[in-house]
């Protein structure tokens, strides 16, 4: 399969590459997972740790057309200094990040 949007391109057999980076840092790839086949086991958030890449990341929806098109909601640390709630509605975790003010 080859997704050929917007110069996005997901190699035939292999995990999709890097599509964006979301608000909490988590990268975003494309719909396809491990051998080139869309994954199975993603989380509410759209989101999982596979083989190819062992750390949580998420995933385009395999063939969604409808709203949302991308994730449901986000499980990464979102620096939150001002308690934006913004956000609130969109991430499932209670963790926020400190801002790192060291050299």
């Amino acid at each position: 399969m080859t997704a050929n949007n917007c110069g996005y391109n997901s190699p035939v057999g292999a995990h999709s590459p890097v599509f964006a980076m979301m608000a909490d840092g988590i990268p975003l790839f494309g719909p396809l997972g491990d051998n080139g086949v869309a994954p199975t086991d993603l989380d509410e958030c759209g989101g999982h740790v596979d083989s190819t890449y062992p750390f949580y990341h998420y995933h385009l929806p395999n063939g969604r057309t409808t709203y949302p098109y991308t994730l449901y909601c986000l499980r990464g640390c979102i620096y939150n200094v001002n308690s934006n709630p913004n956000f609130a509605s969109y991430v499932t975790t209670n963790s926020t990040c400190a801002f790192n003010t060291s050299a």
